[in-house]
């Protein structure tokens, strides 16, 4: 797997099924995101780009509490590499970035890749608030910006009738429960892991 920044020249050519997201933790429902998403770029013939904020942007806007990621860079880079992703590109989130109506940033999207196939969860948003876009505009945006993409929505993965989610699993991370934090992070806990860094106390049997 390569790293590339956001909207390097290198895809302007290349044909590239491509997701965006924070993905922090790579949880399960991330990781069935990323097994589609190399599913399809399979079938397309092109190349799987995960694209990822390099900090979540909620938390740089202030409207989430800052905290550490739940895995490291290092980590993030296995799991993803070990998924059989051939890119990861890395959107410097900056005041620009956060201005962008959910249509510029489709827009640029398009216009700085390539594009075959664009993979989102069901719950993705893009886009300052006010003018963010969901699946349903997305798809009218890639039919107006390309004239190939399509767009695959995947749904969310609940267990035990919870949504998995990032902010779930840091709760059970904070207050010690490593069973359900490794069950929904889809992998056992190891100490010196970047997981382990938010456990109040790691249990000897970890």
């Amino acid at each position: 797997m390569e790293i590339k920044k956001f909207c390097d020249p290198v895809f302007k050519d290349m044909p590239c099924a491509v997701t965006v997201g924070v993905f922090d933790g790579l949880h399960r429902g991330h990781m069935k995101l990323i097994e589609t998403l190399v599913s399809e770029a399979e079938k397309n013939d092109c190349r799987s780009v995960v694209i990822m904020f390099n900090a979540n942007p909620k938390m740089l806007l202030g409207k989430q509490t800052s905290m550490d990621s739940i895995i490291t860079e290092e980590e993030t880079n296995k799991l993803l590499a070990e998924a059989g992703v051939d890119y990861r590109c890395i959107i410097d989130f900056s005041s620009d970035m956060s201005k962008l109506s959910g249509e510029e940033f489709i827009a640029r999207l398009c216009t700085s890749y390539s594009l075959r196939v664009m993979v989102v969860g069901q719950n993705f948003r893009c886009g300052r608030t006010g003018s963010s876009a969901g699946s349903e505009e997305i798809r009218t945006f890639l039919d107006k910006y390309t004239s190939s993409a399509y767009l695959v929505v995947v749904p969310s993965l609940f267990v035990d009738g919870e949504e998995v989610s990032s902010s779930l699993i840091r709760r059970c991370l904070l207050t010690g429960d490593t069973e359900k934090a490794s069950v929904l992070l889809g992998r056992p806990l190891i100490p010196g892991n970047g997981s382990c860094r938010l456990l109040k106390n790691i249990p000897s049997e970890v």
